[in-house]
């Protein structure tokens, strides 16, 4: 399969050159890339939304065309079965791709995020997509040393072996260690320039890109929740190898029958894309797997009906909601296509007499 981009601005700096350049080299995009400014392809192939992906048989007659996000099971379906069809007809013709993306320009840094001054005097810089850390020089330029090994990943340890992933954000802390916003691993991290370990202080953050210490507090910018999340800074916080889940503490549920229910409510100025059928999913599932005699699986609705094995005293829920919206207003000739998508781990412990329903919150709802 060849997979290639196309960029149709929607705003007008999108439309320059130099932007489009930029985003394929920060997000490490190794296929090719039509830059199409005047919409020009856009319009030969009746986009109406970004994204839209169109998928186009080795005869090149285009099969299918999927707008907004969330359609990778049906794709990989889709091209299952055309790479079957095609193979019998004679018209597959398989190989390694063409295009080889270049290398990019060596630099000191590449598309950093934040910085801080360290107690030393020097600079500590994330240098978001290498996935690591730099500590510059008191002159702001001259690298001292990388932290992270550069490789993408969620690894505790020596700086040479710790990995980050686009990491942002960086705060400094009473002593001398800084918080890293560890963006695309939904992490805070603790890095000791004495001592040159990383820790994780809280994961199930949800993209954290920025963090600021108020007190005993940290605040973090979970930016794919657009809010200021607060978290305790604890007093031994972890170094290396330790780790502090940002998680709910054990809820006390009614054996037999729970009502499980996920409000959403599509953002202002968005409504359901319900162009190709139901515009929800939920996912439900236990461990251990005894703890759910019945409402596990998925299904399009964003409420279920869970059997507890009143047996097994306590576990763990696992719920995954997804939502699908797009914009709503009538002026918009191309709406723009969004997938809100949420998942807890909820720890449960069966009591008599307690609550037989369990809300969530998929987005923000309108409580007046």
């Amino acid at each position: 399969m060849v997979l290639v981009g196309v960029h149709s601005p929607k705003f007008t700096h999108e439309a320059e050159h130099r932007t489009v350049l930029d985003a394929v080299e920060r997000y490490g995009v190794e296929h090719p890339v039509l830059d199409d400014p005047e919409r020009v392809t856009w319009r030969q192939y009746a986009v109406r939304a970004w994204p839209t992906l169109a998928v186009i048989d080795p005869e090149g007659y285009v099969v299918a065309q999927y707008a907004g996000e969330g359609h990778a099971h049906a794709i990989q379906r889709l091209v299952e079965e055309l790479e079957a069809q095609h193979a019998a007809k004679g018209t597959l013709r398989r190989g390694d791709a063409p295009y080889v993306a270049p290398e990019p320009e060596p630099t000191t840094l590449r598309f950093p995020g934040k910085a801080v001054r360290l107690p030393s005097g020097t600079f500590l810089v994330s240098d978001t997509t290498r996935h690591q850390l730099v500590e510059l020089a008191e002159d702001g330029e001259s690298p001292v040393r990388g932290i992270g090994s550069g490789s993408r990943g969620l690894t505790d340890g020596p700086a040479e072996r710790a990995e980050f992933s686009e990491p942002q954000g960086l705060a400094l802390l009473g002593d001398g260690s800084v918080v890293v916003a560890d963006t695309v691993n939904h992490a805070l991290r603790r890095y000791a320039p004495p001592t040159g370990e990383v820790g994780t202080l809280a994961t199930d953050l949800c993209e954290p890109s920025d963090t600021v210490v108020v007190g005993d507090d940290i605040l973090v910018v979970e930016s794919a929740r657009h809010r200021l999340t607060r978290l305790r800074l604890p007093q031994d916080a972890p170094g290396a190898g330790a780790r502090r889940d940002v998680r709910r503490e054990t809820t006390e549920t009614a054996p037999g029958t729970l009502r499980l229910e996920v409000a959403f409510r599509a953002p202002a100025g968005q409504k359901l894309d319900l162009r190709y059928g139901p515009a929800t999913r939920l996912l439900v599932s236990a461990t251990p797997p005894e703890l759910l005699r019945a409402g596990e699986g998925a299904g399009t609705g964003l409420s279920r009906i869970l059997d507890l094995n009143p047996s097994v005293p306590e576990g763990v829920l696992h719920v995954s909601a997804t939502a699908a919206s797009c914009d709503d207003d009538p002026d918009i000739p191309y709406p723009a296509c969004h997938v809100h998508q949420k998942e807890w781990k909820i720890p449960v412990r069966l009591v008599e007499g307690a609550s037989d329903r369990f809300p969530l919150v998929l987005a923000d709802v309108d409580t007046a």
